[in-house]
């Protein structure tokens, strides 16, 4: 291969493998992850929420993101009470969410 096409190549490859690599390397750091389901579950919804910046941001992710699983946790009553509340105040945002929350008894 000459200089001049490997020096071609090397823009071309980074523009279009670069993706890939962030997407492998994402995988990759899930696998070794404490919980790698979780961590594929947050990929899925940064992905899925990519256009959203700050506090609308944050309320994409977290309506993304999978329930955990009550019946796993040490104290189930809580987590399913805190998994109503949540789902109450969902179509809130901000000062107002955060109020909701409060109203409901969540801090």
């Amino acid at each position: 291969m000459s200089i001049a096409l490997r020096l071609l190549a090397i823009p071309l490859l980074a523009l279009g493998l670069y993706g890939l690599a962030l997407a492998q390397n994402s995988q990759d750091r899930c696998a070794q992850a404490f919980d790698p389901a979780h961590c594929m579950a947050r990929l899925a919804a940064k992905t899925a929420c990519q256009q959203e910046r700050g506090r609308e941001l944050q309320q994409c992710i977290y309506d993304h993101m999978p329930q955990v699983d009550c019946s796993k946790v040490q104290d189930s009553a809580r987590c399913a009470l805190r998994q109503q509340v949540v789902k109450t105040c969902r179509d809130k945002v901000g000062k107002e969410r955060r109020a909701c929350l409060l109203e409901q008894g969540l801090h």
